[in-house]
C-alpha cells in the first residue's frame, strides 16, 4: 500500500500545474506562453521529420525498409553506409544538377527512353550507390575491373582511348579528381578474345591473384566495380571449342551449362569481394539471327539481384526499326529499273538530316560535306550515318565500315532476292547511299568506337542514376544478403567446388597472358 502511494504522488507531482492566477493580465501572460511553447515544439518536430526522411529513416505512416534477414550486417559500417549528400538540405534541383554534370559529355541523340531500355535489371544498387560514394569522398582511388570478350578489349578500333575501358576511367578522373595529382582511379581490363563465363569460372584464383597485384594498397585488395561483358560469348564462346559455334536457337545442348558457369562466377565474386558492385553488360552483334546469353545472364542476375546494364536494349529496337525504314525504300523505281530483283538496303541522298541528327532536313549530295553527326531516317545515332574510318585499325581500314546491307548478308535472311551491297562495284545507284550505322564500323560484332562512347554512356547513365534516387530520397539503399537456395547449382558447395580450379589445360588459349594455360594434345570432342 506504501508503494501504491508513493507512485501515485509521484504521478501527481508530474502533472501538477500552479493555480492559474485569476487576474485578466496574469491570465493573458499564461495563455501566450503556452502558444509560443506549443510553436517552439512544432517546429523542433518538424525539423525532426525531415532530418529522418533525408537519412531514410522511416517516419510516422512510412514502412521500414529493413527486413530481420539483413541485421547480421548492421556491424559492418561499409555495407551499412547509405549514400549522403555533403549538404543535407540538398534540394532535387541540386540531386538533378550533379547527374547533369556526370552525364555533360553523353552522345548526342540518345534519348531518356534509351536510357531507361537500358537498365534492364536495376536489382540490388547498394553496392553502385556506395561505390559512388567513394568517387564523391575523392580520399582513395577508385578501382573498376572490367572482365570480357574481344569487345571490351576494344577489337579493331583505335586509339586505345576510345574503348569504353579507357572511357570509363577517364571520366572517373575528370568527374573526380584527386587532391594527390600522383593518384588516378583506375580500371583493370582483364577482357580477353573469346573468353565467356565458363572459361572465367574456372581462373578465378588466377584472376583474384592477379588482380591482388595490380590494385593499390588503398583499394585493400578488393575493386570497386567488377563489369561482366560476356553477352555474345557465352552463345558462341571458346572455352572449349576450338571453332566458334555461332548459336542461332534459343535454347541449345549445354544451355543449362552456360547458365552454372555464370552462377559460378557471380557467387564467387560476390563473397570475394563483399563491397564490390557487381553488373552485367549485355552486348549484341549486327548479325541478327545471332542470340546472345542475356537470357540466362537475365536469370542470374534476378536471383543474385545483380544489376543488368544492356547496350542491345538501349541500341537495338530502333536498329531493327531502321531495317524496316529501308525495306520500304528499295521500292523504289531507281532501284528496280536499274537493279531489279535485288535489295541494296540504301537510302535516297535528300534524306540526310544535319545538324546532330536533330536539326532540319538539308541535301547533302552522294553523302558529301556531312558533319561527324549527320543522320538519316532516324536521328543520330540510331540512323544512317557517315563512314568515320579514322577509328579502324590500319589492318582493317582498308575494308571500310560494313553496311546494314552487308548484316543482313551474313545473317542469311534474304532468301527470295539477291543483296548488292558493294558500293565500289556500282552497286548503289546514283542519287543513293549506304547505311552505316555509326555504332558499328569494321564489321558486325565489335563496337566501332562511337559505339564504345554509348557504352560508356549507358554505365555512367546507371552509376549517376543510382546516386540521383538516392539523392531524392526516392531509393534507399540496403545491403545485399546471399539468397537461401542456389539457381540452378545443386547446391552451394558445388559453386565453391567450380570456382576453385588450381590449374586449367584448355584447347583454346583463353586470358593468354594468364599463366597456367597450355592447349592439350589428342584432345577429342
Amino acid at each position: 500500500m506504501k508503494f501504491r502511494h508513493v507512485q501515485a504522488h509521484r504521478r501527481r507531482r508530474l502533472f501538477c500545474f500552479p493555480p492559474l492566477a485569476t487576474s485578466p493580465v496574469s491570465f493573458y501572460v499564461f495563455v501566450s506562453s503556452l502558444l509560443v511553447y506549443m510553436i517552439i515544439m512544432h517546429r523542433i518536430a518538424t525539423t525532426s521529420l525531415k532530418n529522418c526522411a533525408q537519412s531514410g529513416i522511416p517516419g510516422p505512416g512510412s514502412t521500414s525498409h529493413s527486413s530481420p534477414s539483413i541485421e547480421y550486417t548492421r556491424n559492418k559500417p561499409e555495407m551499412n553506409a547509405t549514400f549522403a549528400p555533403k549538404n543535407d538540405n540538398l534540394r532535387p534541383s541540386q540531386c538533378q544538377s550533379e547527374y547533369d554534370r556526370l552525364t555533360t559529355h553523353q552522345t548526342p541523340g540518345l534519348t531518356k527512353q534509351d536510357l531507361i531500355r537500358s537498365q534492364a535489371w536495376t536489382g540490388n544498387q547498394n553496392r553502385i550507390v556506395q561505390m559512388m560514394k567513394k568517387l564523391s569522398s575523392r580520399e582513395r582511388p577508385v578501382v573498376a575491373v572490367v572482365a570480357g570478350g574481344s569487345i571490351s578489349l576494344g577489337h579493331g578500333v583505335t586509339p586505345d582511348s576510345v574503348r569504353y575501358a579507357e572511357r570509363l576511367q577517364t571520366w572517373m578522373n575528370d568527374m573526380f579528381p584527386l587532391e594527390d595529382k600522383n593518384n588516378k582511379h583506375q580500371v583493370i581490363n582483364v577482357a580477353a578474345h573469346g573468353a565467356d563465363m565458363c572459361s572465367m569460372g574456372k581462373r578465378l584464383n588466377i584472376l583474384y591473384s592477379d588482380l591482388s597485384s595490380r590494385m593499390p594498397t588503398s583499394s585493400k585488395d578488393e575493386p570497386d566495380l567488377i563489369i561482366l561483358e560476356f553477352g555474345v560469348n557465352d552463345y558462341q564462346g571458346q572455352d572449349h571449342l576450338i571453332t566458334i559455334d555461332h548459336k542461332t536457337s534459343v535454347f541449345f545442348d549445354g544451355f543449362r551449362d552456360l547458365i552454372l558457369c555464370a552462377e559460378v562466377v557471380i557467387h564467387s565474386l560476390l563473397n570475394k569481394y563483399p563491397n564490390a558492385a557487381v553488373v552485367f553488360l549485355e552486348m549484341q552483334t549486327a548479325i541478327v539471327t545471332r542470340k546472345t546469353g542475356s537470357l540466362l545472364h537475365l536469370g542470374v542476375a534476378q536471383h543474385y539481384q545483380i544489376p543488368v546494364i544492356s547496350y542491345s536494349e538501349a541500341m537495338f529496337p530502333d536498329f531493327f526499326r531502321l531495317i524496316h525504314l529501308l525495306e520500304g525504300m528499295n521500292n523504289d523505281s531507281a532501284i528496280n529499273g536499274r537493279l531489279e530483283g535485288t535489295v541494296t538496303y540504301s537510302f535516297k541522298d535528300e534524306e540526310w538530316n544535319l545538324e546532330n541528327g536533330l536539326g532540319n532536313n538539308m541535301i547533302a549530295k552522294n553523302g558529301q560535306n556531312v558533319t561527324q553527326y549527320a543522320s538519316a531516317l532516324l536521328p543520330y545515332p540510331h540512323g544512317c550515318s557517315p563512314c568515320q574510318p579514322q577509328h579502324i585499325i590500319p589492318q582493317f581500314r582498308a575494308g571500310g565500315c560494313k553496311s546494314i546491307c552487308t548484316f543482313l548478308e551474313r545473317s542469311g535472311l534474304i532468301h527470295n532476292k539477291k543483296l548488292k551491297c558493294n558500293a565500289d562495284q556500282g552497286h548503289i545507284p546514283p542519287g543513293r547511299s549506304e547505311c552505316f550505322v555509326p555504332f558499328f564500323a569494321h564489321d558486325a560484332v565489335h563496337p566501332s568506337a562511337a559505339g564504345h562512347g554509348i557504352v560508356t554512356d549507358l554505365i555512367v547513365n546507371t552509376l549517376a542514376t543510382a546516386e540521383l534516387r538516392t539523392c531524392k530520397g526516392e531509393y534507399f539503399p540496403r545491403p545485399d544478403i546471399m539468397p537461401l537456395t542456389t539457381f540452378v547449382a545443386e547446391n552451394f558447395e558445388e559453386l565453391k567446388v567450380r570456382g576453385d580450379f588450381i590449374w586449367v589445360h584448355d584447347v583454346a588459349r583463353i586470358f593468354a597472358k594468364w599463366d597456367a594455360l597450355k592447349p592439350v594434345q589428342n584432345v577429342v570432342g
